[in-house]
C-alpha cells in the first residue's frame, strides 16, 4: 500500500476550526424517526429566522445541524443545544421561533422540556436526565452529536484517526493483534471473535479478497446496524477500511435492506465525501489508496429488495453468477457459473441458461462476465408505504440492472426505485399519484 500524505491531525484541526465558525450549535435530530415527524420543518424554519447566516456577527450566531439519532425516539423531534445542556422534546415547527428567540435573550422554554416521570420535574439540565444516566455510547458515541452528512464533522470527532494508525504502522500483523487483544466480538449472538475470522481470511490470501459488511438484521425493530449506517456512516467505512488492511482485500461490498434509504443516502454521500477529499489531496482514488472510504466504492452500496437478502448467502429475487470460459466443453457451450458458492456448467438456450435445471436469463459480458435472473420474471416491490411520483418505465421497455424505474415519496423523502435486473418489463402495477403499500409489487422484469 503506497505510503498517503494527508496529515490526520491537520484534518482535524482544520475540521475544528470550521466548527467553531458555526457560532451555537443547535441539534436537531434528522433520524428516521424525527423526519417522519417533521424535523426538515424544524431546520428550515431555524434557518429562515437567521440560522446559518454569515451576516451574524459571532457573539449571536447560531448554526442550525441535522444530526443522527438523539436517542429518546418517544420524544421526538428533538432540539439539543450543547452549549447550554438543553434539550426540547416533542418540538414542532410553531415551536422553533420561540425557541430561537429564547437563545438570543438567554431564556428557556419551560414547557418543551422533558418531564422526568420518576422525579416529576422540568429537566433543565442534559446531566440529570435519567434517561441517558447508565448509558455508555462506544460505536454509537458520536450519533446524535454530528451532521453524519459532514465529513469535517466526522473528522473532527475522531474518525479516520485509527485508520491514520494503521496506514502508519503498515502492519497486517500489528492490527491483527491489537484486534485479538481487545476481544471484539460480533454482535450477531454467536459472539465469534473478531481477531479470529480477521486472522483466518489473513493466512489465506491469494487471490481477489473482499470485505463485505452485513447492514441488515434479523430482530424485528432492532435497528443497530440501519443507525450505525444513518447516524455514523464514517465509523462503519473506516471500520471496513481497517478491516480490509488486516485481511489483504482491497474491495468491499456494504448489503443494507431497501427498507433503509437514509442509510443508502448517507453511505454513499460518505463515500462521496471521501473520493472528493483524495482528489483535493492531489491523491489518486484508487482501492488500494483510499485514507477514507478505503474498500468501498459508491456502485458497492448494494440496496436489497426482500427482508432475506443479505442473510449469508441467501439472494432472493437476484441471482448474481460470476461466469469463465471453461475447457472445450461443446455441452456447456463453454462455460460454468458460480452462483453462491457452488460451480454449474452453463447449457445456453438462446438468451437464456439452464443452471442446475432451472431457466435464467443470460447476458454474457466479453465472453467472462455473466448476471443471471429468474426468467419467470422479478417483480420490483416497494419497500415502503408512499406516494408515486414518477413512472419511467413502459411495459415492453428494455431496462439494465440500475436503471432507475419509478419514483416514490416515502416518508417525505423522494425514493428511486431502481431496477435489480436486467431484462424487458413485463408489467407496470403502478400509475403516478397511486399509492403503495410495502411490499406491493410495482413492476415485474422478465
Amino acid at each position: 500500500m503506497e505510503t498517503l500524505t494527508i496529515d490526520i491531525k491537520k484534518e482535524q484541526e482544520k475540521a475544528q476550526e470550521l466548527i467553531k465558525k458555526q457560532g451555537r450549535r443547535i441539534l436537531v435530530c434528522a433520524s428516521t424517526g424525527c423526519l417522519a415527524n417533521g424535523a426538515l420543518e424544524l431546520i428550515e424554519k431555524f434557518k429562515e429566522l437567521g440560522c446559518n447566516a454569515d451576516v451574524l456577527t459571532n457573539e449571536v450566531k447560531m448554526s442550525v445541524i441535522p444530526t443522527g439519532c438523539i436517542g429518546f425516539c418517544e420524544q421526538g423531534c428533538l432540539v439539543v443545544i450543547p452549549d447550554k445542556k438543553l434539550t426540547y422534546v416533542h418540538v414542532k415547527k410553531d415551536d422553533v421561533e420561540e425557541i430561537y428567540n429564547s437563545l438570543l435573550n438567554n431564556t428557556v422554554v419551560e414547557r418543551l422540556l422533558y418531564v422526568d416521570p420518576a422525579l416529576n420535574k422540568k429537566i433543565v439540565n442534559n446531566e440529570e436526565m435519567n434517561f441517558y444516566a447508565k448509558q455508555t455510547r462506544t460505536a454509537m458515541k458520536n450519533c446524535g452529536i454530528i451532521n453524519p452528512e459532514s465529513l469535517d464533522e466526522a473528522i473532527a470527532n475522531g474518525a479516520y484517526a485509527a485508520l491514520a494508525k494503521v496506514l502508519e504502522k503498515n502492519d497486517q500483523e500489528y492490527v491483527l493483534k491489537e484486534i485479538e487483544d481487545s476481544g471484539l466480538r460480533g454482535r450477531g449472538g454467536g459472539g465469534f471473535a473478531t481477531g479470529r475470522k480477521w486472522r483466518s481470511v489473513n493466512k489465506n490470501q491469494g487471490g481477489k479478497s473482499y470485505v463485505i459488511c452485513n447492514g441488515d438484521e434479523g430482530d424485528p425493530g432492532a435497528f443497530m446496524d440501519r443507525s450505525v449506517m444513518e447516524d455514523d456512516p464514517n465509523k462503519l467505512l473506516e471500520g471496513m477500511a481497517i478491516a480490509a488492511f488486516a485481511v489483504g482485500a482491497d474491495e468491499g461490498y456494504i448489503y443494507v435492506r431497501a427498507e433503509y434509504p437514509l442509510a443508502i443516502k448517507r453511505l454513499k454521500l460518505a463515500i462521496k465525501a471521501a473520493e472528493e477529499r483524495l482528489k483535493a489531496a492531489g491523491l489518486p482514488v484508487t482501492d488500494e489508496n483510499l485514507f477514507i472510504a478505503a474498500a468501498c466504492k459508491d456502485g458497492n452500496v448494494d440496496k436489497g429488495i426482500d427482508f432475506l437478502l443479505g442473510k449469508g448467502t441467501v439472494s432472493v429475487n437476484k441471482v448474481s453468477a460470476d461466469a469463465k470460459q471453461a475447457s472445450d466443453n461443446s455441452d456447456t457451450n463453454g462455460y460454468t457459473v458460480t452462483v453462491n458458492g457452488k460451480k454449474y456448467a452453463v447449457a445456453l438456450e438462446g438468451a437464456k441458461a439452464v443452471v442446475n435445471g432451472k431457466l435464467y436469463d443470460f447476458n454474457v459480458k466479453a465472453g467472462i462476465e455473466a448476471k443471471a435472473s429468474s426468467a419467470e420474471g422479478t417483480p420490483v416491490k416497494a419497500a415502503l408505504p408512499g406516494n408515486v411520483l414518477k413512472v419511467l418505465v413502459s411495459e415492453g421497455d428494455t431496462i439494465s440492472e440500475g436503471d432507475v424505474i419509478a419514483v416514490v415519496e416515502a416518508m417525505k423523502m423522494e425514493t428511486e426505485i431502481k431496477s435489480p435486473v436486467s431484462g424487458t418489463v413485463k408489467s407496470v402495477e403502478i400509475e403516478v399519484g397511486n399509492k403503495v403499500q410495502n411490499g406491493q409489487v410495482l413492476v415485474t422484469i422478465g
